[in-house]
């Protein structure tokens, strides 16, 4: 066992030492990739407890996995979270919340929320009403539509 876990240990510091941009750069994308997809399903379990997908129902904790997800940073999760509050639905109706998730959420390019805020700019109920960030938020929704 011993020896194993030295070749491994060589093997490791071998690369290291010859590949160190290489490795840390893989080592990196890796670990992003990983991360994006444990929120994304952390996301998607949240979701499927609170609507009672797959036989189970458990609100409060879907609740909690939406929100987790929400603040590790997961765009999606970010915009479900947003209409939660919007719609005052598994959470209570805070209008200040959705506006505050639907920003960043959009931050991160997702195109439900660049379109939401977008409505939400030229309708000036939430958000004061400003026709300029509007298409501002519509164009970039737009430009992944046709990219």
């Amino acid at each position: 066992m011993q020896k194993r876990l030295k070749k491994i240990l060589i093997l490791c510091l071998f690369g290291s030492i010859i590949f160190p941009a290489l490795g840390l750069a893989q080592v990196k994308t890796h670990a992003h990739q990983h991360s994006v997809k444990k929120l994304s399903l952390l996301c998607e379990k949240g979701n499927q407890l609170l609507r009672g997908r797959g036989g189970e129902r458990d609100e409060e904790q879907g609740k909690q996995l939406v929100m987790e997800a929400a603040k590790s940073g997961e765009a999606s999760c970010q915009f479900y979270l947003a209409s939660m509050y919007q719609d005052g639905r598994w959470v209570g109706l805070d209008e200040e919340k959705a506006v505050y998730w639907y920003q960043l959420s959009a931050k991160q390019g997702f195109s439900g929320a660049e379109f939401a805020l977008a409505k939400l700019y030229l309708e000036g109920k939430l958000l004061e009403k400003n026709e300029k960030t509007a298409q501002t938020w519509l164009e970039k929704e737009k430009k992944k539509k046709h990219a």
